[in-house]
């Protein structure tokens, strides 16, 4: 079981991390071009190795239904993503760190969705 769950996770994590990247680094650089490229990935990538585990292996035990899975997985992905963000990306203020996150969340919920539904 843990094999299998392990299996299915390590392509969702690449896959979230080739989606959100690209969005953190426009939308990061977007806010302050003068923001190093680097330190924008990083602060991507640091934000979703932080979080899509805790939320693959951690949150999964505590809400089973799918839909409220989703919607406070989100919520709580944002809000720590957010926090690297403004953290790794300086000088960048936690709301529009948020706002950073939220569009890279989405356009990776929105592809992820999209996937799921078409069986891949």
């Amino acid at each position: 079981m843990a094999d299998s769950l392990l299996a299915s996770w390590l392509p969702a994590f690449l896959l979230t991390q080739v989606i959100e990247a690209p969005v953190v680094v426009a939308a990061t650089r977007r806010h302050d071009p003068a923001v190093d490229v680097g330190r924008a990935l990083v602060a991507s990538f640091v934000a979703t190795g932080l979080s899509h585990p805790l939320l693959w292996f951690g949150w999964t035990r505590v809400v089973s239904d799918y839909g409220a899975f989703v919607f406070s997985g989100e919520l709580l992905v944002v809000g720590l993503e957010a926090v690297v963000i403004a953290l790794v990306a300086h000088p960048m203020r936690l709301g529009r760190a948020l706002l950073v996150s939220l569009a890279a969340n989405a356009t990776s919920l929105v592809v992820g969705s999209a996937l799921r539904l078409l069986g891949l």
